[in-house]
């Protein structure tokens, strides 16, 4: 059996994409198919010190703010994730004298109760799955279709400032699309729907961590002899309030 690169491709998106579709990750809050909750690689940055962070031993410590971390990896356990310091100036640190203080390269641990209460700021690679509902073609007619929806994972860059409470996200993606062919059959109009491969890029704003604001340009892209004529051609999509991202 010959399967083209066409086929194959298409075959390989599917692959990725439905295990993140399965009923188990749509209901499971435990089983993100995003990074939200997984700090590895990032830099991140907390607004004011923190009095609770805890050094390798499992001390309590006082961690000055603005201190540069680095993600070593996810939440353990739903608990805490692991960052390591890379410079430490306690000259006007704020931090009580009777506490605990970190010591440049050590590990820090820091609570998720922290993370969510003291916003960091947050710069570094992302990944996830981007839905786009409807496009607005940008060549021939310029139909504005919505029975063509795309999703596929996206892998892209974050930059976060928790101190305002904004995101943006620079993303690439790609994945699988259905769109409609009109075909005549005897005489009668009808149409068929077929696979096609969709990719494109997208930048992407996060208010307070939940209200987007996106846009995302790309093609759809079939066999050469399907007869569609919007193959390969860009399209234009764009969300106010709609999660492109999940």
């Amino acid at each position: 059996m010959k399967l083209d690169f066409h086929t194959a491709l298409k075959t390989f998106l599917a692959m990725l994409i439905l295990p993140a579709l399965s009923p188990n990750n749509i209901v499971s809050a435990a089983q993100p198919v995003n990074d939200q909750d997984n700090y590895q690689g990032d830099r991140v940055t907390f607004p004011v010190k923190l009095l609770k962070a805890k050094n390798a031993a499992g001390e309590e410590a006082c961690l000055p703010a603005n201190i540069g971390l680095r993600g070593l990896g996810p939440a353990t356990g739903g608990q805490n994730f692991i960052v390591i310091e890379t410079k430490v100036d306690y000259s006007q640190s704020g931090c009580p004298a009777d506490t605990k203080l970190f010591k440049n390269s050590d590990f820090v641990w820091v609570s998720t109760e922290d993370i969510k209460e003291y916003a960091p700021n947050r710069y570094g690679l992302t990944y996830g799955a981007l839905v786009v509902p409807f496009k607005k073609q940008l060549s021939g007619n310029k139909d504005f279709t919505s029975n063509s929806a795309s999703v596929g994972p996206y892998i892209g860059y974050r930059w976060s400032k928790g101190t305002l409470g904004v995101a943006l996200e620079l993303v690439g993606y790609a994945g699988l699309t259905s769109i409609s062919v009109p075909q005549n059959v005897n005489g009668q109009n009808t149409s068929q729907s077929l696979s096609a491969i969709s990719y494109g890029v997208g930048l992407i704003g996060i208010i307070k961590q939940n209200f987007q604001v996106g846009v995302v340009i790309g093609a759809d892209h079939t066999n050469a002899n399907s007869g569609y004529q919007y193959n390969g051609k860009p399209w234009l999509s764009f969300s106010l309030g709609y999660n492109f991202s999940n």
